[in-house]
């Protein structure tokens, strides 16, 4: 469950106030050993017909400043809109050891999410 700062500031930095764009505010993540399990994991999430994909971002293709790799996809389940994080187990370790570089920054400095982002890729 995202946090409820966390969620306004996505909300007042990404969004410009609106709220209904959030779509992240729950999030599962599905966790595999090696690309073929990967993969395999992908086709059961999408042969599922109760669930309705709404947009994939491919973090393999565009990682973000922080080197976070991974497939994030928005579902919704009868209206319920939350996002499925799908990670490669090695991958994800590596992300963990960076994550506190991105809390010094962002804290240190008082910088958003986003605007490290921009930063970053500038």
């Amino acid at each position: 469950l995202k946090s409820r700062s966390r969620t306004e500031e996505k909300i007042n930095f990404k969004y410009p106030g609106d709220a209904s764009y959030i779509r992240d505010i729950l999030r599962g993540s599905l966790v595999y050993s090696s690309p073929t399990n990967l993969l395999s994991g992908l086709q059961e999430v999408k042969g599922k017909t109760e669930l309705r994909i709404l947009n994939l971002e491919n973090k393999f293709l565009h990682p973000d400043a922080f080197g976070y790799r991974g497939l994030d996809f928005n579902v919704d389940i009868d209206g319920f809109i939350f996002e499925i994080r799908i990670h490669l187990k090695r991958i994800l370790a590596i992300e963990a050891y960076s994550r506190p570089n991105l809390n010094l920054i962002k804290h240190g400095m008082g910088w958003s999410n986003d605007e490290i982002e921009t930063y970053l890729a500038a």
